[in-house]
């Protein structure tokens, strides 16, 4: 299963009606059954959680999904790579492996 933006091919979902969502971006990860690991399945943009919980159950509603979590982008840290997780166009630092 690949993930699909959501509809429009904007964050916030809302076909490019020319609302914008103003907040954070939220990755989404899914499982179809409890034995299954998460996968990432895209991203929401959603002014809180509680949102963000509602739009990414509603624009990736494609599976039957067992369990779906939002987490906010801004909340992972790298582990062994300076550059954060989920980072757009920033160059790793000479000498990682990328």
């Amino acid at each position: 299963m690949t993930a699909r933006e959501p509809a429009g091919g904007d964050a916030a979902g809302d076909g490019g009606a020319g609302r914008a969502v103003r907040g954070r971006t939220f990755e989404v990860f899914a499982r179809r059954k409890r034995a299954d690991r998460f996968e990432h399945v895209g991203t929401v943009a959603a002014p809180n959680e509680q949102l963000a919980r509602v739009y990414a159950w509603q624009t990736y509603d494609e599976a039957k999904w067992f369990e779906m979590t939002v987490a906010p982008r801004d909340a992972f840290a790298a582990v062994n790579r300076r550059q954060a997780p989920f980072s757009l166009g920033v160059p790793s630092p000479a000498g990682e492996a990328g």
